[in-house]
């Protein structure tokens, strides 16, 4: 019987106490459950990685995520310092301690993912795909069918926009666009059942019925360039010589110059237009333009972590321009470093690349940095890209031939 438990505990693809981590991330954008800056997503986050603290501080530091956290939060810290004492209307002190509790839930994520297997990674981001997709689904049919509170939460945004329990629909918005990307990817990939595919397929239904619901523009934009992203993926990858996904994609690109050339005016006024259709969509770009008066203030390491925008007035929205101004040119050139670093360790399964854009492209005109589920994601995607290169190396010391680059779209 022991054999027997042991046998099924090592085919479990998830423990149940990982469940801690996919709930956390589920309710995270519902911060009206919220006390302060701390509710139910981040406890629970928190409370799963606590039982990977002794993993954490087993593990080495040289590793990506830690490298980056080492260096970012002491010029955050002292950008704070110096924003405190110059410019206290534009500096929070409380936001300080956010990026304290990312870098802290990120690596101690970072280290629970890193002792699972691909096959578990796997079966883990395919749940939160699930989860995260069927939950705010449900939470919408409730919504138009019985309350529009549910449980004492509000679940709309000024009555207009589908926000799934958080103060606004950016919240949830983020989180759905990479979870759509999840559960896409899992529709192409070769050795998943029928059974799981349908199911994805439903959850991307969920996806852009609630992504639409929220009427987040900066959504909209992430999901199509992701889209536009992946199609060309999927179209190069159907190549296996490196000459001819050449070819293929210098043709894409020459069809795509020529119609962006072609029709260029009709292209620039639609999007000026349906900018302008947000309420906030042109406003933003005059608070982009702010950022020289803030670079003014501290060119080298930022003000710390606050409002910056408009000379203090509001954020950014924009992720880029909200670390050159937390942590000037010094925390901004960590920060690239860090993303190239990322962008090379996930060249291991190109497909994880589309996990990740929803995130970046997001960062275009909101904060998606300063989001829980960024620092649940990413830690995850670096441990999964460090195991696939780990097990890459066993198969082809095993085999005695390189472990060559996969070209299959799956994860």
């Amino acid at each position: 019987m022991q054999q027997i438990y042991v046998q099924r505990r090592k085919e479990r693809l998830i423990e149940p106490w990982d469940w801690v981590l996919i709930i956390g991330l589920t309710l995270s954008p519902m911060n009206y459950l919220r006390i302060w800056k701390v509710g139910p997503g981040e406890l629970l986050c928190m409370l799963w990685g606590l039982k990977h603290l002794e993993a954490l501080l087993n593990r080495s530091m040289n590793n990506i995520l830690s490298r980056f956290w080492i260096t970012f939060l002491p010029v955050i810290s002292l950008g704070a310092a110096y924003g405190q004492f110059f410019y206290p209307s534009e500096t929070n002190l409380s936001g300080l301690m956010t990026w304290v509790y990312f870098a802290v839930i990120s690596m101690s994520v970072y280290a629970g993912i890193r002792g699972k297997t691909p096959e578990q990674i796997r079966a883990l981001l395919y749940a939160i795909g699930v989860t995260v997709s069927c939950w705010y689904m449900f939470l919408y049919l409730y919504s138009i069918t019985v309350n529009r509170y549910f449980f004492g939460i509000r679940l709309w945004y000024g009555g207009v926009r589908f926000a799934g329990g958080g103060k606004n629909p950016h919240l949830m918005a983020t989180l759905l666009a990479v979870v759509l990307s999840c559960n896409v990817i899992v529709l192409f990939q070769n050795d998943v059942s029928r059974k799981k595919k349908l199911i994805s397929a439903l959850c991307v239904v969920f996806c852009l019925f609630t992504t639409r619901a929220s009427r987040s523009s900066t959504s909209i934009v992430s999901i199509v360039l992701t889209a536009m992203a992946f199609i060309v993926y999927q179209l190069l990858v159907r190549f296996r010589d490196r000459r001819e996904r050449w070819i293929a994609f210098s043709l894409l690109l020459i069809v795509v110059t020529l119609v962006v050339g072609l029709f260029w005016t009709q292209i620039y006024e639609g999007v000026v237009s349906w900018i302008s259709e947000d309420a906030n969509g042109m406003g933003r770009i005059a608070i982009f333009k702010s950022i020289v008066y803030t670079m003014k203030k501290n060119w080298i390491f930022g003000l710390g972590p606050g409002i910056h925008g408009g000379n203090g007035t509001i954020e950014y929205h924009n992720m880029y321009l909200e670390v050159l101004a937390m942590g000037g040119v010094l925390g901004f050139g960590i920060f690239t470093a860090f993303m190239a670093r990322l962008l090379t360790a996930l060249r291991v399964r190109p497909v994880l690349y589309f996990l990740l854009l929803p995130l970046l492209t997001y960062g275009i005109a909101g904060f998606s940095m300063r989001r829980l589920c960024f620092w649940v994601i990413v830690p995850i995607l670096i441990a999964y890209a460090e195991t696939l290169r780990a097990s890459n190396q066993n198969k082809a010391g095993a085999d005695q031939k390189p472990a060559g680059r996969p070209v299959h779209p799956g994860l």
